[in-house]
This record gives structure tokens, sequence and C-alpha cells, in this order.
């Protein structure tokens, strides 16, 4: 359930989760879903947003947890949405939160994030993604 949960909910509108989590309940009623208490990274996420002279609000805070359990579940990811809604801050913040935490906390995971910038137009899809050469099926890597 935890899975179904972290996987889909990032991706829910906020006015779509009531009734996903009216799903879940039908389906599973007397099953409980705890959150997961993401102690120092949702701190470290929190002074990063201040150093950056940013608002924390509880909301945003819980939209970059969403993005960190996503990229637990999913091997790659697009966030997508209007101008100016803080796709890049949320990424960035996300990235440096967990940068920050490298040497703090022994877990493996966080540790130096680098994000490469790369304009999509500059490469075709097959440098970009990688192909299958179909008359010897051999894999070129992207």
């Amino acid at each position: 359930i935890r899975a179904m949960r972290d996987s889909n909910v990032p991706k829910f509108l906020h006015q779509d989760l009531d009734l996903f989590n009216g799903i879940i309940h039908d389906l599973f009623p007397t099953v409980r879903i705890p959150n997961i208490p993401y102690g120092d990274l949702e701190v470290q996420i929190r002074d990063v947003l201040k150093k950056q002279k940013l608002k924390d609000p509880d909301s945003y805070v819980k939209k970059i947890i969403q993005l960190f359990e996503t990229l637990l579940v999913r091997h790659g990811i697009m966030i997508v949405g209007e101008t100016g809604t803080g796709k890049t801050t949320c990424s960035n913040s996300l990235a440096k939160a967990m940068s920050e935490l490298e040497g703090k906390i022994d877990d493996p995971m966080f540790r130096k994030v680098i994000i490469p910038k790369l304009n999509p137009k500059a490469v075709s899809m097959k440098e970009l993604y990688g192909y299958t050469n179909v008359d010897t099926n051999e894999w070129f890597t992207g």
C-alpha cells in the first residue's frame, strides 16, 4: 500500500487526493498507513530553503519529500507544471539537502548530488536515449 501511495500521490492534483485516499480506505479499511518520518532530511530541506531566503511551508517541504520518495521507487522522472511553480527549486533544494547530509548521516543515499543540465535540442533522440540497431539487434547507449 505504501508503494502505491509513494508512487501515485505525487502525480495527483490536490483535489484528487481525497478520492485516492477514499479508494485506498475502501479497499483496505483496517489498514493504517503511517507516514514515514524523514527527520534529518526534513530539517535539512528547511535549512536549505531558509539559506536561499525562501519560505518553508509544510506543503512545499512535503512536495520535496514526495520527490525524494518518487526517486526511491523510480529510475527516471520528469517534473512538469506551470512556469514559476517551483519545479527547479524543488529539485535543487532536494539535491542540496541530500548533498549537505553527506557525512552527517551514515547512509549511502545521502551524498553529493550533481544535476547535469542538457539542452535536448542539441542532441538527437537516439543520442539522448539510446537505441537498438534493428539490423544487428545491437544496443547503443544514449
